[in-house]
């Protein structure tokens, strides 16, 4: 699943520097102190607690769980740490302490008797056949499933998993033979108990008798629900115009729990099984399912009621079964294998669907030759769904997108929105080899599948277009998870999960960007061919079953030419143990001198390595595949192992010391690692790319202005060091590396912001960008390098208050204004709307919101709704605040996109803070605890640089339930906590270097 990438906090506008004045909420001893007792009633108080915490202590010693424990993951037994088991009295948290104890409680009041979130072995499911009858127009739907179970060992007991849904009658019944396709179940076997628990969503048929290993049951379940309107998972309802006129739909979407919300199931990635629907429809409608449709014919007395039917699908994994009923259009053509490719979307948007539709043909023929494997289904559709919460779902044969992911008007849409549909489209058709054919065994190996596509989407984004530069885009994707992971409170690759929050929490740049460094480390290590041809006998060994980590690295040991150190046991120090290294380099006339330590971007000591969630297996030690070259041989790359602390190794080359003119390390960012140097390395790469910086790759010009500048962030590196490499940029006509080393002067931009020193990195940045904007025109010409390039630096321009460059965009606003039919540079129109709103009036604001509400192009929608958030009008802003929570004005997929664009303003950070206390009880019952949207909400909170801030965050959220948003408010918080240390430590530091060298040059 394609999620929406979380912000970068220290590196987009989303950051602010103002204080703030608000309601002071009391903090916890503070509210402590407002307690007050006389003596009698405290030792009253005393020996009530002494007797329960006696009757608690009895419990627990005496308690055992009613069934035998399941043995867990099918995943690797070497793993970081283990989650803390749920049939336990009180499940551990993060920090140590103890969470209220679980009763397990079934409905009825009864014991429930199993006591794990995941269900036993001991029933396999082979094949459901599944009826629905959804009825939009009540917003509800009724159905049956039935469920094939082999009995893996003798039970009484059958479970499954529901949420959600209303149970109204099960049969069981025993098979007379035992082999499943002779099978007539005409043995009836009686129940004799039904326990239903909502916390583990799971469901419990107690059998009279009991079954023996090897035989099959046919479990028959009829049950309805609710197609609640645009709650975004299960299966569920959304609306949309067409001409004026209000459609509404129902569609799918599993990922990660929530085929139970559709049908009782057994909902974990390892139960495999075949799948066949049969499902009603109205007439004026279609189905849509992961298989092709078999016969529609009448249903009922009713003519306008049809039903359609589906042969069983491939094996497959509960969370990527899909079905959708719409009113769609559809485009398709064939690749040349004869697979059907079809794009489906409302009639009138339809048209915009014909990029998506030539790059899924583009990416699917090359995929195929890619994995080795053909595509093995004979169609695949690609669906726009009016309203989703993620980016896009990889349901097998039926993928699911939000609409910015794949519809595309070449008049309207910018390049960057382009190459957007085309990344998307190249992710979600890499899973269906890796997540589809091959599936992790449990969501503690996610980052299979995430970090899989997301390596394999650069592939697919050169085949569609080669001008997007998928390796370059990827090189600058790391500089995401390189951040993230160098917080104390990331988490390993490989993480234990035990529940749907904290499976939902897993869902980011560590799984998706650090996954895919990851498997690029493994291929510069080892070598293309032998890489694909590892990755082919991992896929043929697996497909349609499931796999762990070790079963990858093991498929890439066998054909591994390096003898120095093997795949697993380099691999192991990168998954299973959060965060990665600086490697500090030195040479003098014969050697290279490494070392390793642990990057962390705070060295606060609220943030040291003892107060982390997870304890590191290895030491935070690597075994890093160190690579660099040289001035003396700059095309030979040396490659080397440093698994230990530190080690010398010869230097590569004939030219050492003093003549050798620049060592770079990490070639084209291959390694999932930073690399800080001695004075005399840095003042030579410095000097190399004043004097011509296209020495170095783009990759490595990328690394080098990342490295430095978190480097000198995290206290590692001199700022000056980092602003004197940065002089350089005047001559960078490279779009990808302004896009690495802006967001970085953005960091400073917001710490300098209510400073005198402001105006002197301001005069700084313009100052290179003025003459290559002078260069490049304000025009829409030149390949798409130089348009991505020239839209940044415009953007750029007005972000540092250059008067001419917001007078030209403003003068552009008023044509558009005029006459929506203006024609404007597309790269330009975000810009354009920002700026107008920003220096306009209410009605200027009225304008773009109802242009917003009339456009059909989903990327111009998200464009004209992000800028209704730079208004410089708090009432304005409160009234787009409240605008998000009316879903006939804004959907619930922009919600979150609707609190960021007003907390990146620094007007309207307070505004979005407030609105999200005052709404939060609301929103967590609107969206749900594992909601990717509650999860963007919370990480406002990191927008803001005080201890004051700091507090009322914590105070605020004390007590709540965060659900998978638990993570990301502590990264926030810790973001927060290095903003005040940041201040304190370095803003000195930067005011004196610009004080220096800018407003005196010379001196």
């Amino acid at each position: 699943m394609m999620e929406h990438l979380e912000e970068r906090c220290f590196l987009d506008e989303s950051e602010t520097i103002l204080n703030k004045k608000a309601v002071y909420e009391p903090t916890k001893r503070q509210r402590f102190r407002q307690v007050v007792c006389t003596r009698g009633w405290a030792i009253a108080t005393l020996m009530l607690t002494g007797t329960v915490l006696v009757g608690v202590a009895l419990i627990a010693a005496f308690a055992r769980p009613a069934t035998p424990t399941c043995d867990g993951a099918a995943g690797d037994v070497n793993t970081a740490a283990v989650a803390p088991s749920t049939g336990s009295q009180a499940a551990s948290t993060n920090d140590g302490s103890n969470e209220k104890v679980q009763s397990y409680k079934a409905t009825n009041g009864e014991e429930f008797p199993w006591k794990e979130v995941r269900l036993p072995k001991t029933l396999v499911p082979q094949s459901y056949d599944i009826f629905l009858h959804p009825n939009i127009t009540r917003s509800q739907f009724s159905g049956s499933v039935e469920m094939v179970l082999r009995v893996m060992e003798e039970t009484d007991a059958i479970m499954f998993h529901v949420n959600k849904l209303n149970i109204s009658e099960i049969k069981v019944q025993l098979g007379n033979s035992g082999d499943p396709n002779a099978n007539k179940f005409d043995q009836p076997v009686n129940i004799k108990r039904q326990l239903e628990y909502t916390t583990n969503q799971q469901y419990y048929v107690q059998l009279v008798e009991q079954v023996s290993a090897g035989s099959y049951l046919l479990v028959k379940v009829k049950f309805s629900g609710h197609l609640v309107k645009d709650r975004m998972n299960g299966f569920y309802q959304s609306s949309y115009t067409v001409n004026g006129e209000e459609r509404h739909m129902a569609s799918t979407q599993f990922e990660s729990t929530y085929a139970r919300q559709a049908f009782p199931c057994m909902d974990e990635p390892a139960f495999k099984a075949t799948f066949k629907l049969s499902i009603v429809r109205e007439e004026r409608h279609i189905t849509l399912f992961n298989m092709p449709l078999l016969k529609s014919s009448s249903y009922g007395d009713s003519p306008q009621l049809m039903l359609d039917e589906y042969p069983p699908s491939v094996k497959m994994s509960t969370y990527l079964v899909a079905f959708i009923v719409c009113d769609f259009k559809n485009i398709s053509a064939t690749t040349s294998a004869g697979t059907l490719v079809r794009v489906f979307a409302p009639e009138d948007k339809i048209y915009m669907g014909n990029y998506a539709l030539k790059a899924a043909v583009a990416v699917l023929e090359d995929y195929s030759s890619f994995f080795g494997l053909p595509y093995n289904l004979s169609k695949a559709d690609l669906v726009a769904i009016p309203n989703f919460e993620a980016g896009a779902m990889e349901n097998w044969g039926l993928i699911t997108y939000r609409d910015t992911a794949i519809l595309y008007d070449p008049n309207i849409s910018s390049e960057v929105s382009k190459k957007w549909v085309a990344e998307v489209v190249a992710h979600e058709l890499a899973h269906q080899w890796f997540g589809n054919l091959v599936t992790m065994g449990w969501w503690d190996d996610l980052w299979l599948n995430e970090g899989f596509a997301t390596f394999v989407e650069y592939i697919g984004l050169d085949v569609v277009d080669k001008s997007f530069q998928g390796q370059n885009s990827l090189s600058t994707s790391y500089t995401d998870a390189l951040y993230k992971d160098s917080l104390v409170n990331s988490h390993p690759v490989k993480v234990p999960v035990k529940d749907s929050s904290e499976i939902a929490s897993v869902f980011d740049s560590i799984s998706y960007q650090k996954g895919s460094a990851l498997i690029r480390m493994v291929e510069s290590v080892i070598g293309k061919e032998n890489f694909k041809k590892g990755l082919k006998n991992y896929l043929v060994e697996h497909s349609y079953s499931n796999a762990v980590t070790s079963d990858l690295w093991r498929a890439w040991q066998h054909v591994s030419p390096v003898h120095d150190i093997s795949v697993p046991d380099m691999m192991d120090t990168w998954t299973l143990q959060m965060g990665y290294p600086v490697v500090t380099v030195s040479w003098d006339d014969h050697s290279v001198y490494l070392s390793q330590e642990r990057f962390l971007l705070s060295e606060d000591d609220e943030v040291k390595p003892d107060k982390e969630l997870y304890k590191s297996p290895f030491g935070y030690k690597w075994c890093i595949p160190f690579t660099y070259f040289s001035s003396s041989q700059p095309d030979k790359t040396e490659l080397l192992f440093l698994k230990d602390k530190s080690m010398e190794v010869p230097l590569l080359g004939n030219a050492g010391g003093d003549a050798l003119v620049w060592l770079k390390a990490n070639k084209d960012l291959h390694g999932f690692y930073r690399v800080n140097y001695d004075a005399k390395g840095w003042e030579k790469l410095s000097r190399q790319l004043d004097v011509n910086h296209t020495v170095f790759s783009v990759s490595d010009r990328i690394g080098l202005m990342d490295d430095a500048f978190s480097l000198a962030r995290a206290g590692l590196l001199n700022y000056s060091v980092a602003l004197g490499m940065a002089k350089y940029m005047s001559q960078e006509t490279d779009y990808f590396v302004w896009e690495t080393v802006l967001p970085h002067l953005g960091f400073l931009y917001k710490r300098l912001l209510l400073e005198e020193e402001y105006d002197l990195l301001r005069d700084m940045v313009l100052s290179w960008v003025r003459p290559m904007l002078e260069k490049l025109g304000w025009s829409n010409d030149g390949d798409l390098s130089t348009r991505q390039l020239r839209a940044i630096l415009i953007s750029t321009a007005i972000q540092y208050e250059d008067q001419a460059s917001i007078g030209i965009v403003k003068g552009i606003f008023e044509k558009w204004r005029r006459d929506i039919n203006y024609t404007m540079n597309n790269e330009l129109r975000g810009a354009v709307y920002s700026t107008g709103v920003k220096y306009g009036t209410k009605s200027d604001w009225d304008l773009v919101y109802d242009r917003y509400v009339a456009s059909k192009v989903a990327s111009d929608r998200a464009s004209l709704l992000s800028s209704l958030g730079s208004s410089k009008d708090v009432r304005v802003l409160q009234i787009l605040l409240q605008y998000s929570l009316d879903t006939s004005r804004i959907k619930s997929q922009d919600a979150a996109s609707v609190l960021s664009a007003v907390a990146r303003n620094r007007n309207g950070l307070l505004q979005a803070w407030r609105f999200l206390r005052q709404n939060w009880d609301m929103l967590i019952q609107r969206f749900g605890v594992t909601s990717s949207i509650i999860r963007h909400m919370v990480h406002i909170t990191a927008f803001f640089n005080t201890q004051f801030d700091l507090d009322e965050v914590k105070t605020f959220f004390e007590g709540k339930e965060l659900g998978s948003a638990g993570r990301p408010l502590q990264q926030a918080l810790e973001l927060v906590e290095s903003h005040v240390a940041w201040t304190e430590a370095y803003l000195s530091v930067v005011k004196t270097w610009l004080r220096t060298n800018i407003q005196n040059p010379d001196s």
